[in-house]
């Protein structure tokens, strides 16, 4: 019986003691702009042809400062590959830290439209 609640102590213990990491937070130390970093990076990686183009094919339009702005949470979930969203670019790689880091930037900014 003292095996069995030994047991459950430590397990409760490991389990206890286990935390989902937590994100380093990002540190922005430079204004990014849409029309210069941002536009680019969404036009190269999701507004391609049959994707987050003008024809909504891909669920949604992202050809305009309005709708990437609106959307930049789950922009940013999907470039991030975070759960709960199609990871993006579709079955493609993840994109590079860096661009991820400057649309982070971006929209914690406020999302200028600059």
């Amino acid at each position: 019986m003292r095996i069995i609640i030994l047991g459950i102590v430590v397990l409760s213990i490991f389990v206890l003691s286990c935390k989902k990491e937590k994100a380093p937070e990002v540190i922005c130390f430079e204004e990014i702009s849409f029309a210069q970093e941002i536009q680019p990076l969404i036009e190269m990686n999701c507004t391609v042809s049959g994707c987050h183009d003008a024809t909504g094919e891909g669920g949604y339009n992202f050809t305009t400062y309005e709708s990437v702005s609106e959307h930049a949470d789950v922009i940013l979930a999907a470039i991030n590959h975070d759960s709960g969203v199609a990871p993006m670019p579709l079955g493609e790689p993840k994109l590079a830290d860096s661009l991820i880091v400057k649309f982070i930037c971006w929209k914690n900014s406020g999302k200028p439209n600059n």
